[in-house]
């Protein structure tokens, strides 16, 4: 009897300390946005703001079709005014916890401060800093609502393709909202990833220039510039994929080289005062095609010729690349400022003031090299044609 009473008295104890679900919001009151559109509107300083719902709500029998997801848009004056519309167009109002990515429209990008945009989203307690930014070449509407042959939600097909940096080169590393809003703080240029609507789907489309200074889009790299400008961009782990192909100097047919591990050092100099720059670039990897069979890959010599072409090619790629960044957009998205702070302090806080357009002015040397670490199964082992 006893031992029951005290069994009773611990089940009592144990339930003052079970709170519940207290805050329980079931997923089908929710509205979870995963994509956010910006795009500028018809009057002056209107925000066109798109957002992205995942429809929770399955399809009848008499309904097979029901998408998975819809698309809300609403206008405003400001980022807070333009949300708070959205609630006046649905039952649910938009939850952003789960929020991927934000999709900024070229013309928003290349006519308003960033900074000011992206206010509202660094403030707000519900959106994560891990929220990743892409800008999309014309209309940010166009992306979120974009046909797609797996039939998915169109953020979150964006926001896997984003991720495919280490399979490809032809695209910077992501930016999130956090990084995003540290760099424009601190005045510095950076890269962003850019997207474009295709009939059937979508594409990473190279990069768009941010100015750290104006906090604008400046301008756009191509697929093929940002193969070359990620080999000059400071890797964090090193290891990314990409490619160099050349041409076989007798045959004239393609060799490609897939690289593997890429190291760069900035070196700063000073020569009877001037202040010049040396960019060393570093990389190894796989001789994995080779169209024209001619050669043996396994001798040194054939292996030294290639590795010679690769790192004429490397050089003359990444120095193009860096002379559209230095004297047409003036941005410094490599990292030099950085060196220079390290390296020379003094000089560095003279110049910060007005960077960029200081950084187009300074000498910048290149000096590459390519290494070839294994050539996979050609040689002596393919008949002879």
């Amino acid at each position: 009897m006893l031992k029951n009473k005290w069994m009773v008295v611990l089940v009592c104890l144990q339930l003052l300390f079970l709170t519940g679900c207290w805050d329980r919001r079931e997923i089908e009151d929710m509205g979870m946005v995963v994509g956010l559109a910006i795009d500028k509107g018809k009057k002056k300083g209107e925000i066109i703001l798109t957002n992205q719902f995942v429809n929770t709500i399955e399809g009848t029998k008499e309904e097979p079709g029901v998408s998975n997801y819809y698309n809300i848009k609403t206008t405003g004056g400001a980022m807070m005014e333009t949300v708070k519309n959205v609630s006046n167009l649905t039952d649910n109002s938009p939850y952003y916890t789960h929020l991927k990515v934000i999709v900024i429209g070229e013309e928003v990008a290349a006519t308003t401060n960033l900074m000011e945009i992206t206010n509202w989203f660094l403030r707000h307690h519900e959106l994560r800093r891990t929220i990743q930014i892409i800008i999309a070449k014309g209309k940010a509407e166009k992306i979120l609502t974009s046909k797609l042959e797996k039939r998915t939600i169109p953020a979150v097909e964006l926001w896997g393709m984003t991720q495919n940096i280490r399979e490809t080169k032809k695209m910077p590393r992501f930016v999130t909202l956090g990084e995003m809003g540290i760099k424009m703080t601190d005045e510095m240029s950076f890269l962003v990833q850019s997207v474009v609507p295709l009939q059937q789907g979508l594409k990473m489309a190279g990069a768009a220039v941010i100015s750290g200074k104006e906090r604008k889009l400046i301008g756009w790299l191509t697929d093929e510039e940002m193969n070359w400008a990620n080999f000059l961009v400071n890797q964090r782990k090193g290891k990314e994929g990409g490619v160099i192909k050349v041409l076989d100097e007798k045959t004239k047919k393609p060799i490609v080289y897939n690289n593997q591990n890429i190291k760069r050092k900035i070196v700063v100099s000073r020569k009877n005062g001037d202040l010049s720059f040396l960019v060393k670039v570093y990389t190894e990897g796989y001789l994995l095609e080779d169209w024209s069979l001619t050669e043996n890959s396994f001798e040194n010599n054939y292996i030294r010729t290639v590795e010679k072409q690769l790192t004429a090619e490397l050089k003359k790629q990444t120095t193009s690349v860096l002379n559209k960044m230095q004297k047409k957009l003036k941005a410094d998205v490599f990292g030099f400022r950085t060196q220079l702070r390290i390296d020379d302090y003094p000089t560095w806080k003279k110049l910060k003031t007005n960077w960029d357009t200081e950084f187009s002015k300074i000498p910048i040397e290149v000096q590459a090299e390519v290494k070839i670490l294994e050539f996979g199964g050609k040689g002596n082992k393919l008949p002879k044609r």
